[in-house]
């Protein structure tokens, strides 16, 4: 059984984050891939068994307001945070002149995945996952860590900070053991320009979202729907209780 993890760009010219656990929560691959190399790297890495957890709309209904309704849950639970997504229904300008949004396009590419998450038994199901509410269940944070924005030291620092969130997870039930040292530790060590720093982001995201996988399949818990909707109208899964750390 393998957990991957994809911190999809919504435009196939930018790079997406890449992360894959094993069974047992450690990393075997990361790092930032163009949108072709997406196809080939799922392949080669979902094995007979995966569950694939990918930010980007799974569940786009034809026809949909520019917010689907779990869109406007997640805003209503998040927006003091300020940790709303972005609109991702048919008549939002991001599916502008698109049948499909990305993930849906990248999952009908590489074939195989179902995206009903009441699905228990598929050998390769894939989730719709959303890092930035994420990171406030998962560690019980009271404020958003900001990241995507602002001066380049403050976002090099919140980066700093995530990746030590993360760190805390090595001891965790289910775990996330990275290698010593990593690819994330490379990138971050040879950093110097914005979309280095942007490569670094992206698979930080991808490591969060490739342990939602896991999670996910240990536990089964956090899906959010739209009120009154069922997830064939758009879902998110959201972790609705942190990991339990093991004490030092």
């Amino acid at each position: 059984m393998t957990y991957l993890g994809i911190d999809l760009a919504w435009s196939e010219r930018a790079g997406s984050g890449v992360c894959v656990l094993d069974a047992y929560g450690a990393i075997l691959d990361e790092d930032q891939l163009s949108y072709p190399q997406l196809v080939d790297w799922v392949r080669r890495w979902r094995g007979e068994r995966s569950v694939l957890a990918i930010d980007g709309p799974l569940v786009v209904p034809p026809g949909s307001a520019a917010l689907r309704p779990v869109e406007r849950e997640l805003h209503r639970r998040y927006g003091r945070f300020h940790a709303g997504p972005f609109p991702g229904g048919a008549a939002s300008t991001a599916m502008l002149g698109r049948v499909d949004s990305p993930a849906q396009a990248l999952l009908g590419s590489v074939g195989a995945y179902t995206v009903d998450p009441t699905d228990r038994t598929s050998p390769h199901r894939a989730i719709e996952v959303f890092p930035a509410p994420t990171w406030i269940e998962l560690f019980r944070l009271s404020e958003r860590i900001v990241y995507k924005r602002g001066r380049k030291a403050d976002r090099i620092a919140a980066l700093g900070r995530l990746r030590d969130l993360l760190a805390t997870l090595t001891q965790a039930d289910p775990p996330l053991r990275a290698p010593d040292p990593s690819i994330l530790d490379r990138r971050v060590a040879e950093a110097r320009s914005g979309r280095d720093w942007k490569a670094v982001e992206d698979i930080v995201d991808a490591r969060l979202c490739a342990y939602v996988a896991l999670l996910w399949e240990r536990r089964g818990t956090g899906l959010v729907l739209g009120r009154d909707s069922s997830w064939k109208e758009g879902y998110v899964v959201i972790p609705d209780e942190s990991p339990v750390v093991a004490s030092p």
